[in-house]
């Protein structure tokens, strides 16, 4: 029984009112306590094992909680009643979660017996406990309960009973079975070899065996003749007789349902089956020998029909994913050029490798065209389980081509993060790549992926403030013109001219100078020696667009049009080959970049005609970059379009073309996402508050100026200082402006106290040695701020900061090709000096 003493050994101490350092240990060990001594003093060990045991220990420990905490509101050592009374609810309780486990029908019984001992034990201590005190509800509820739990306990412990005696009574009875088994085995053994003790003769013998087995004489002949030839002593014959009878019998089963699929073959099964009877194993074998090789045969052509077939299927489904790709539908060809690579798995390797490169390359123009980002990281993810299935040690070389592959991916990938991490792993993969690819071993592969180095290190370099990264690409583009020589390769060799044009475009856009920006000029041009528009007319047309990129930018940097006029001629050059028929997407993007140069000519004339093209343009360019077809190119030249028609706003009076824009940039921010391409998602978002500013200087609130403000600041979380400096430091420009206008507007000083901030942080990165017109068009408009800060002061120290930050300006501005900067900074500081002149004359 659970007695006194365990119970105050085991309960928790904070139920007599004394604090416990840990309640839930102490609630488990008087679990385990009272359930040991329910076990093991109702002769329960060794019966019931100790995971049940466990089981239903932590099954109780939450009844024992509510038990005593209910219970020990009585005082047990007055109320002998309430003691037992617990007991029997501790049994009951303790039955009804061992009944929860699941345990042989022999640990059951046990277990019952236990229970039914514990609660007859307490029953009597309870019925004791209440003669002459009368019986209450509440007992005569505990006893019915009891009562009911008792007979419950009797039937189901008779059940056990019953079930242990059947499964004693078949265990003897099986092994009645295997003693009498044996018993008839061993009598027919001996039946045997009496009768091959009674006949000597092999005839005879034959004759008697076989009627005594019930199979062929002919069989036992030569089973007999072959127990002879191997000298068996003679009391072994009948158990090997007797295993040859029983093996005659499965092999005759056998021969009977044995499925054929030719007409010969049931023939050849007849024969096989008289042999055997006859004893003729080795011709019963070679007549089954023919029926297999007939099956196999069969095979081989049905696995040859097959193989033909999953090779036309898969050819099928090429032809379609073909036809997928000349619909620009990449994703699903690549899901048919997979699904053909794994019908040809183990039936054309070779092909199905072809298949497998085809699926990834139709993914890589899903990513790359469609802007579907998801498509570039399943293709790293395919990458990068091939370099596991594939060891570098085995094949160097396949090894060293998915490395380069992976680079491809993870550029294009990287270029539209805002982070690094991708197109430094590109990077990287193409370092890998190099040291299989080397010059020695394979010089023109080592100098493709040197290439495509140069095109990820490009990237890296436009992203950051120094000019290393590109400086690393120009010599990876140089070091694969070694290899890439005019005279072995003229076409690549006009290729990579044209990259390294492209790198040193970017450094000549670091530069104050015009040196690089040349030099990429010079670089396409040469590559156009072997670009030729006989030789290679769409490879010379995509070369002729990249010159007049270049050619415009060097235009950007001068004061007349003669540049820019230069690139427009050359848009207009790569576009009679660029047509819309043979290449729509190519077509389209000239137009995009015709539409920027003719829109640089525009800001530069006092009409608007070459704006009105510029719009043009763009709008033919849109009907082949459709947000369909290539979301974020149609959002790119969107963009474009609205600073086209932002423009026009500028030089009318009305808001139309300005309301247009803003809706065009709105536009084009539904697919320029943050999470998607976050820089781009930038560029507009700075654009939208240019237009924004424009609109809200021409407003008498400052609702469109507030919203400037906000987009120039929603810009600045992705174009950072760290990550993209004269980009960060244009958009603290922008902002600076839209602040400075709220500024005027407003009776206080924070907006302009914000803006001239603003400047002085662009001002950072514009340095008058990287981009000397940015400097001095920031420190110009540094000295606007100023200047209103210093005519709302009583002082001058504004004012002279504001002529400083002019003069400054002005050493840039007196080049005879930035005339038009020159004159008004020069009235802005006459003015401002004016004024201190005025205050110096009036002040005490």
């Amino acid at each position: 029984m659970l007695g006194r003493l365990l119970l105050e050994e085991a309960i928790p101490d904070t139920l007599f009112g004394k604090p416990a350092t840990d309640e839930s240990q102490v609630w488990r060990a008087f679990v385990s306590a009272a359930l040991k001594r329910l076990v093991h003093d109702n002769g329960m060990s060794g019966f019931l094992h100790p995971p049940v045991a466990a089981c239903i220990a932590a099954r109780l420990e939450r009844d024992f909680r509510y038990l005593l905490r209910e219970f020990l509101k009585h005082d047990f050592a007055t109320d002998g009643k309430a003691w037992a009374a617990f007991q029997l609810v501790l049994a009951q309780r303790t039955y009804n979660k061992g009944q929860q486990v699941s345990c042989a029908p022999a640990d059951e019984s046990a277990f019952l017996e236990a229970v039914q001992g514990a609660l007859r034990e307490e029953l009597d201590r309870f019925t004791a406990a209440s003669d002459g005190k009368g019986w209450s509800e509440n007992d005569r509820n505990i006893l019915s309960s009891v009562n009911r739990m008792l007979e419950t306990l009797e039937n189901r412990f008779t059940e056990l009973q019953l079930t242990l005696t059947k499964e004693v009574s078949e265990v003897r009875g099986t092994v009645r079975q295997i003693k009498e088994g044996q018993d008839n085995q061993n009598q027919t053994l001996t039946e045997i070899l009496d009768l091959l003790h009674s006949q000597r003769d092999l005839e005879a013998r034959s004759v008697v065996l076989a009627e005594r087995f019930g199979i062929a004489s002919g069989a036992i002949r030569t089973a007999l003749s072959s127990l002879g030839a191997e000298n068996t002593p003679e009391e072994n014959w009948p158990a090997k007789l007797a295993e040859f009878a029983t093996r005659y019998r499965d092999l005759e089963q056998r021969l009977a349902e044995l499925q054929l699929f030719h007409p010969e073959a049931a023939n050849f099964r007849t024969q096989a089956q008289t042999a055997v009877q006859d004893g003729r194993f080795d011709d019963a074998d070679a007549l089954l020998r023919r029926i297999e090789t007939m099956d196999t045969e069969y095979l081989a052509r049905a696995e040859q029909n097959l193989n033909r077939q999953k090779l036309s299927a898969a050819e099928t489904k090429a032809t379609r994913a073909e036809v997928a790709l000349l619909r620009w539908q990449y994703r699903d060809a690549a899901t048919l050029f997979r699904e053909a690579a794994i019908l040809l798995t183990g039936v054309d390797q070779d092909r199905a490798i072809s298949y497998r490169g085809a699926s990834l390359d139709a993914l890589y123009l899903q990513g790359d065209e469609k802007g579907d980002n998801a498509a570039l990281t399943e293709l790293i993810s395919a990458y990068r389980e091939v370099l596991q299935q594939h060891a570098r040690e085995r094949a160097p070389l396949s090894w060293a081509m998915t490395q380069n592959s992976l680079g491809n991916a993870l550029r294009i990938l990287g270029s539209r993060e805002s982070g690094t991490e991708r197109l430094e792993e590109a990077v990287s993969a193409y370092r890998e790549a190099l040291e299989e690819r080397t010059r020695d071993r394979v010089p023109l592969d080592w100098a493709a992926t040197q290439n495509n180095l140069g095109a990820a290190l490009e990237t890296l370099g436009e992203r950051e403030s120094g000019t290393a990264r590109l400086v690393d690409a120009v010599a990876a583009y140089r070091r694969a013109l070694e290899e890439y020589t005019r005279e072995r390769m003229p076409l690549n060799w006009a290729m990579i001219q044209h990259n390294l044009g492209a790198a040193l475009h970017a450094l000549g856009s670091r530069e104050s100078g015009t040196e690089r920006l040349e030099e990429a000029v010079s670089a396409y041009r040469k590559a156009l020696e072997e670009r030729t528009r006989d030789r290679v007319p769409l490879d010379w047309a995509g070369t002729m667009n990249n010159l007049a990129v270049a050619l415009q930018a060097l235009g950007e940097r001068e004061g007349g049009t003669k540049r820019l006029e230069e690139a427009v001629s050359a848009y207009r050059e790569a576009l009679e080959e660029r047509t819309r028929d043979r290449v729509p997407l190519d077509w389209a993007a000239t137009q995009n970049n015709l539409g920027n140069a003719l829109q640089a000519l525009g800001e530069r004339e006092s009409g608007t005609r070459r704006l009105e093209e510029a719009v043009s343009v763009y709008r033919e360019a849109l009907k082949e970059r459709t947000r369909e077809r290539v979301p974020l190119k149609w959002a790119t030249t969107q963009n474009n379009l609205a600073v086209a028609l932002q423009a026009l706003g500028e030089r009318e009076s009305g808001t139309r073309r300005l309301e247009e824009a803003v809706s065009v940039y709105r536009e084009a921010l539904q697919e320029r996402t943050r999470e998607r391409v976050p820089l781009d998602w930038a560029a507009a978002q700075n654009n939208l508050g240019n237009a924004l500013a424009i609109l809200g200087r021409r407003e008498s609130g400052t609702k469109r100026l507030e919203e400037a403000v906000s987009a120039y600041s929603e810009a600045l979380k992705e174009y950072t200082r760290e990550r993209v400096p004269l980009k960060w430091a244009m958009t603290q420009n922008n902002l600076g402006n839209v602040l400075q206008t709220l500024g005027v507007r407003e009776s206080g000083t924070k907006r302009l106290e914000e803006a001239v901030s603003a400047y002085r942080e662009a001002l950072e990165e514009y340095t008058r040695v990287r981009v000397p017109l940015q400097w001095a068009v920031t420190q110009n408009n540094l000295g606007t701020a100023l200047s209103v800060l210093g005519e709302r002061e009583s002082g001058t120290e504004r004012l002279e900061e504001a002529a400083s930050a002019y003069r400054q300006a002005l050493e840039v501005f007196q080049h005879p090709e930035l005339k038009f900067y020159f004159q008004p900074t020069q009235e802005r500081i006459e003015a401002v000096l004016a004024l201190i002149a005025q205050r110096r004359d009036s002040g005490p």
